[in-house]
């Protein structure tokens, strides 16, 4: 009997002891990861604040390209209303400040190089609408190809790119080979 009583002491201190192990482990499992959330909270949220001007942005820039061009196509003309219809569409820049609004919105989730470049644009698209010119609308239009391709080198598409024509660059060499 003495015997039956030691294992059931022995059954109760091994449970009791993996019982507390268990509880230890899980709570430490659980700080660790609030420990990860927390760390990548922030990271998350700019993630999130940044695919938002992005989502913002597309749309802006279709505008903005409308806006240099319909100068530059007046600018180049040389009939009698010509000069009227390159001030009115020098005037009708309302993309230019809507981009410079969300660029207000959300400058703070943006990188140097980015914020940079669009700031760039803006002034340029602002001297384009003061004065315009052929001269200013061709260089409005290489800064929104310049802003266009530094968004797309920031937002990885130009480095995808690059890995999908290896990819199938390999896979047609290997079809040359065979």
């Amino acid at each position: 009997m003495e015997s039956s009583i030691k294992f059931v002491l022995i059954g109760g201190l091994i449970s009791l002891v993996s019982t507390h192990t268990g509880i230890f482990i899980k709570y430490w499992l659980d700080k660790k990861k609030l420990e990860s959330q927390i760390k990548n909270h922030p990271i998350q949220v700019l993630y999130n604040k940044q695919t938002e001007f992005f989502d913002k942005l597309a749309p802006l820039l279709l505008e903005i390209n409308s806006y240099i061009t319909t100068v530059d196509v007046w600018v180049g003309k040389t009939t009698d209303n010509a000069q009227k219809r390159v001030q009115n569409a020098a005037s009708n820049n309302s993309s230019v400040t809507k981009f410079d609004d969300l660029l207000q919105q959300y400058y703070m989730y943006l990188p140097e190089k980015l914020l940079y470049e669009a700031n760039e644009l803006h002034s340029q698209c602002m001297f384009l609408g003061n004065s315009p010119s052929q001269k200013l609308a061709y260089d409005s239009i290489n800064k929104l190809f310049s802003f266009q391709n530094t968004i797309r080198e920031f937002v990885g598409i130009d480095k995808l790119s690059c890995d999908l024509l290896k990819a199938f660059g390999s896979q047609k060499e290997k079809d040359q080979k065979s």
